[in-house]
């Protein structure tokens, strides 16, 4: 492996693990909690923690497809084995459907969802939330596990691909 494709596939990983990371934090732990907070502090959550993290976001995905796509254009995955390959599809394919997911399904959801947050605030309806802000909010919930299975069987793959 040369110099150029270690560091391709470092950065890769780094901005990969981010997207990993913050897709994880954000549907596994930050979801939930986010249920339980008053509604003067699901206001201040949205309007102060969300933006700094699709900021976040789009940086981590934006660097993972790109380091990808520069490591994958390299060649530097030829092999004499079909079996690495087709993991490596299969990964390519589950990771291109997470940033779909998360670049044109979750990011816009709760930047909705801040943004009525912001207009309407919250009301003391069910878990804080208005009739309308709760159905976004059960979208994005739904739209986080599906991100959820699909980054985590593209690293899975990717792993398997590197390994073989």
């Amino acid at each position: 492996m040369g110099t150029v494709t270690a560091a391709l596939a470092i950065l890769h990983v780094v901005f990969g693990m981010n997207f990993l990371g913050a897709v994880f934090v954000l549907n596994l732990v930050l979801g939930p909690i986010v249920l339980l907070l008053s509604p003067q502090t699901v206001r201040e959550f949205f309007s102060k923690f969300w933006p700094a993290m699709a900021r976040f976001l789009h940086i981590s995905i934006g660097g993972t497809a790109l380091f990808g796509i520069l490591l994958y254009v390299s060649g530097s995955f030829s092999s004499s084995s079909g079996t690495p390959e087709i993991y490596l599809d299969a990964g390519i394919v589950l990771g291109i459907l997470a940033i779909i997911e998360g670049e044109a399904l979750q990011v816009p959801a709760v930047n909705k969802l801040t943004k009525q947050i912001s207009a309407e605030g919250s009301s003391t309806g069910q878990q804080g939330f208005t009739p309308d802000q709760l159905k976004v909010f059960n979208r994005v919930k739904v739209g986080g596990i599906i991100g959820v299975l699909t980054i985590t069987l593209s690293v899975i793959f990717m792993v398997a691909a590197a390994w073989a």
